[in-house]
């Protein structure tokens, strides 16, 4: 009448309790891993190329949809929702970064980061930084301001403030720099300059500026050209894909960049000879660009090792934006990580 009596379900024996837990911990392991390659991932800024509007410590969300994500291993590229733009902050595979070898990328892979032997301080892998340039613009810089498509960006001073800055070993100092506030079609950003830094160098004048990164020896003895990039770059085209480039008029700082573009693209190894490009001992005047490519700096601009240096990022390589800083508790914030003029002139007061 009253149906079956329910029996008791049988006491699971040790093993099974413990097969139990080990199925469950990998399914969350295989879910949490799936998450990370295709949608979100935990990242946290390791250096002060990103300051004032990322401090080093923040720990952020990426958010992989919008911009499309990287597949680890593959190295493929899964189709994003849109493009990059000018002013956006973008999280890119570093196009100067070396594979450690399958293994390795394995490794870091499936341990979640937590053994990083593929991103490491001297082989950076993910980086962090903001677009200035788009494909098919036009970018110069004279004295530490930008010019984009022949149009000065429009630079406000803001304040001047001490800040401490950590060297290559850890040591911190302190050191005054200049803010300013950059009006990006609409849209305002927060750079600095170290305000010494025209004591640590001999600068030159513009036109002695151009005349050395127009030299061919930029290409040769990049090392030597360095500290010119703080204040001035020539201008350069960022190509399109399928733009096909004359390399024959290429000279200086753009045939420095556009070396790079094309050993990236054919991975070999690209000598420059009597100001000609040559590859595998046949000389090259033209190349058809395979990819997109983005000119990325950071907002610190005097202390961030960026695009001007590692060169042009290949849209493949951009797979994210943050999206929801959760540490430190003071400055939890979603979407908007660009700090105001009037929030730094605070924090100075």
């Amino acid at each position: 009448m009253f149906g079956k009596k329910k029996e008791k379900p049988k006491p699971q024996t040790f093993k099974e309790k413990v097969l139990y837990n080990l199925k469950e911990i990998a399914e969350a392991y295989v879910i949490v891993l799936i998450l990370r390659i295709f949608l979100l991932e935990a990242y946290q800024i390791p250096t002060q190329s990103m300051v004032p509007n990322l401090l080093v410590g923040d720990i952020f969300m990426v958010s992989k949809l919008g911009m499309g994500s990287y597949v680890p291993l593959l190295h493929g590229k899964i189709p994003g929702l849109r493009n990059p733009k000018r002013n956006d902050i973008v999280v890119f595979i570093s196009p100067a970064w070396n594979s450690p070898g399958i293994w390795g990328e394995v490794v870091s892979l499936f341990s979640l980061s937590l053994i990083n032997i593929d991103n490491t301080y001297d082989n950076p892998k993910n980086l962090v930084k903001r677009v200035v340039g788009e494909p098919g613009d036009r970018i110069a810089m004279s004295n530490a301001h930008l010019v984009v498509n022949g149009t000065p960006v429009p630079t406000t001073f803001v304040v001047m403030k001490n800040e401490k800055v950590m060297g290559p070993h850890k040591e911190t100092s302190y050191y005054d720099f200049n803010v300013y506030e950059e009006n990006v079609e609409g849209k305002k950003r927060i750079v600095q300059h170290l305000v010494g830094r025209y004591f640590l160098f001999n600068v030159p004048s513009y036109p002695e500026a151009m005349k050395l990164l127009g030299d061919d020896g930029v290409v040769t003895n990049f090392d030597g050209y360095r500290a010119l990039l703080l204040w001035y770059f020539p201008e350069v085209y960022i190509p399109r894909k399928g733009d096909i480039l004359d390399l024959t008029k290429t000279k200086g700082y753009e045939k420095y960049l556009y070396r790079l573009l094309v050993e990236r693209e054919s991975k070999e190894k690209v000598d420059i000879k009597n100001g000609q490009f040559y590859l595998k001992g046949v000389e090259l005047t033209k190349w058809v660009v395979r990819d997109d490519y983005y000119l990325c700096m950071g907002d610190n601009r005097d202390l961030s090792e960026d695009g001007r240096y590692f060169g042009l990022v290949p849209r493949r390589n951009i797979f994210g934006q943050p999206l929801l800083r959760y540490f430190p508790f003071t400055r939890i914030g979603v979407w908007n990580f660009n700090e105001s003029a009037r929030s730094i002139v605070n924090r100075e007061m």
